[in-house]
């Protein structure tokens, strides 16, 4: 019996790949950082395992393989690969485990390796056109992608090849084009489209709303499993070693995508377009060396691998909606009376929204580019009513807002995924009335940029620093839960600085939360985050302030000096001598100054007060 490995065997196309290798009859073993999420492994045998590691590179191929197929990659949708902030982490995560893999398989005479590259290898400066995108093997030079994710493939198949050319491997490469089916990521931030969507229209009611990044005329096709997998075992019988395309030819734009989805679910929705990471233009795989070399191309329309895969996320769906309901019986059985159960999206409870709406301005970002951050797009949309919302009258004053309708204190703890991270924290600290701690559990990497100080700050960490005091109290290793998530978490405690109020004078009854906002020291407390920096009466203006900041981290690695002339718009002597005012060189850059720096800066650019301008 033939023997082969699949490494990335817990995830999506691995996890499937598998099953398809054992159907037919191949001893499979599998090798991850975790098991499949939603469905029992069918590997004969599962080792969990990082590949970064080459001991445990070694360890998996110290066993005759006939065939090694290497899937192993950090990866994830638009929102994760184009957020800037994932980027380092994608490049040498991935890299690490080709380089590790690839002389483990030299050093264990493996005979045949298939590795698995992408679309997004393919120039950007090709795919502009959303109606003609060009997406051929030869089309792939001059080298152009549009993510690091790209880079690494392209480096990646490099390797392979090198080590086909001067030591005899077999390869076999494949550049996958969106691939989609059941029992893949649907919501922890990593989903792409197809999933993200089918998501979207189960959890909506008909006639509601969703989201879209863009305008939703860019242009994408789409992959069911099956026929990837298809496409895999062909290429791997034949002798063609690639690259080659391993995708559908039916491009459809987003916004076809979503009224596939609808139509699928008997729903009718609108579709509200809001900013976010758009990659290219437009993708689709062009198949035609593909059918020359292996006399197949995939045929199945996309409406068919698109009804099964939302079926399965509907179920899925359903199944949270379940363990809601089970929640709330189990706890009216045992006469619990003071705790009330809200099944929704916390995004959008009306507690946090004092003005109906959400807060706007993109301040908590993961990453240090402009607009560009998909785990954080500006917060649009509606509300959940529930009981305890309902209670909150629009015409409360901002004040005296918060939990029950009154000025109660109220503490958030909570165990979020990543993709949530920002979200929630800004949207309690901006909040009319923040909570008076915020105990939260998030991915230890994560918690740690939050508490991150100079000269290793960020976006984010200045935004939550900015309203609170953070500090890390606990970590947990990724072996105390089941199944095994990918990285260590860290429980993090965020105290939000008690040391001011909106200004009705500048903020207005009704108006949002953080519009414009003005903090004034509150004389109940003696701590102000800005009290080194001035005199104790002075105001702080948000707007200003993250104005600065975003101007100091408009270009990763630049001197402070040439960002904040640019970004304000300010000539570089008179920027030069607000720096020198403030005690702070020119060529510093934004990640070396602190909360009190940033508010300093402020103060000098406004003048010290929020009313005036530069």
């Amino acid at each position: 019996m033939e023997r082969m490995l699949v490494c990335g065997a817990g995830g999506f196309i691995g996890s499937h790949l598998v099953k398809r290798l054992k159907d037919e009859g191949y001893w499979v073993k599998g090798v991850d950082l975790k098991y499949p999420q939603f469905s029992k492994t069918h590997a004969d045998d599962f080792i969990i395992g990082d590949l970064r590691d080459p001991r445990i590179c070694k360890k998996v191929t110290n066993q005759p393989f006939d065939e090694v197929y290497q899937l192993a990659a950090d990866m994830g949708g638009a929102g994760f690969v184009f957020s800037g902030e994932n980027d380092a982490d994608i490049m040498h995560n991935s890299a690490l485990i080709n380089l590790n893999m690839v002389e483990a398989c030299y050093e264990a005479g493996v005979k045949k390796i298939f590795y698995s590259s992408s679309a997004c290898i393919y120039p950007e400066y090709n795919q502009m056109d959303p109606g003609n995108p060009k997406c051929s093997e030869d089309s792939a030079y001059p080298a152009a992608p549009d993510s690091e994710y790209g880079w690494e493939k392209l480096f990646s198949e490099h390797l392979y090849l090198a080590f086909r050319r001067n030591y005899g491997m077999d390869v076999r490469i494949a550049r996958f084009h969106n691939i989609f089916g059941p029992e893949g990521s649907w919501n922890d931030g990593r989903e792409k489209a197809p999933a993200a969507f089918c998501r979207k229209v189960a959890e909506t009611p008909d006639g509601g709303e969703i989201d879209m990044w863009g305008d939703g005329f860019q242009t994408r096709s789409f992959l069911y499993i099956d026929e990837c997998l298809e496409g895999v075992r062909r290429l791997m019988k034949s002798d063609f070693i690639g690259p080659v395309n391993i995708g559908s030819e039916e491009m459809v734009s987003i916004n076809r995508l979503a009224e596939i989805i609808m139509g699928i679910a008997g729903k009718k929705l609108s579709i509200k377009h809001i900013p976010g990471p758009l990659g290219v233009r437009g993708r689709n795989s062009d198949n035609r060396l593909l059918e020359e070399k292996l006399g197949w191309k995939p045929s199945a329309p996309l409406v068919a691998g698109m009804e099964k895969t939302y079926r399965w996320i509907k179920m899925m769906v359903e199944k949270d909606r379940k363990s809601a309901q089970k929640l709330k019986e189990q706890l009216a059985e045992e006469k619990v009376e003071n705790v009330e159960i809200v099944e929704g999206d916390i995004l959008k409870f009306s507690i946090f929204h004092p003005s109906g709406g959400r807060p706007q301005d993109d301040n908590f970002q993961f990453s240090n580019k402009k607009n560009s951050n998909p785990l954080n797009p500006p917060l649009q949309g509606g509300q959940e009513s529930t009981p305890l919302a309902q209670k909150l009258s629009p015409s409360t004053p901002l004040t005296q807002r918060g939990v029950g309708g009154l000025n109660h204190p109220y503490k958030v703890v909570a165990n979020i995924p990543y993709y949530l991270t920002s979200h929630l924290i800004r949207l309690l600290l901006e909040s009319a009335n923040p909570p008076t701690d915020i105990i939260l559990m998030i991915q230890k990497e994560v918690a740690r940029r939050i508490c991150s100080k100079p000269p290793y700050m960020s976006l984010l960490a200045l935004s939550v620093q900015f309203y609170a005091e953070v500090k890390i109290i606990a970590t947990v290793s990724k072996n105390s839960f089941w199944p095994k998530p990918e990285v260590d978490s860290a429980i993090i405690k965020i105290t939000p600085r008690q040391w001011g109020h909106p200004d009705p004078a500048v903020a207005g009854e009704g108006s949002p939360a953080n519009a414009n906002r003005t903090f004034v020291q509150d004389s109940s407390v003696e701590f102000t985050p800005h009290s080194d920096a001035g005199p104790q009466n002075d105001k702080i203006n948000t707007e200003n302030f993250f104005r600065v900041l975003r101007a100091g981290f408009s270009h990763p690695r630049k001197q402070l000096l040439n960002n904040l002339s640019s970004g304000l718009a300010i000539p570089r002597d008179q920027i030069a001598a607000i720096l020198q005012t403030a005690g702070l060189a020119p060529e510093q850059r934004a990640e070396t100054l602190s909360v009190k720096d940033w508010i300093k800066l402020t103060k000098l650019f406004f003048y010290q007060t929020s009313d005036k301008k530069p």
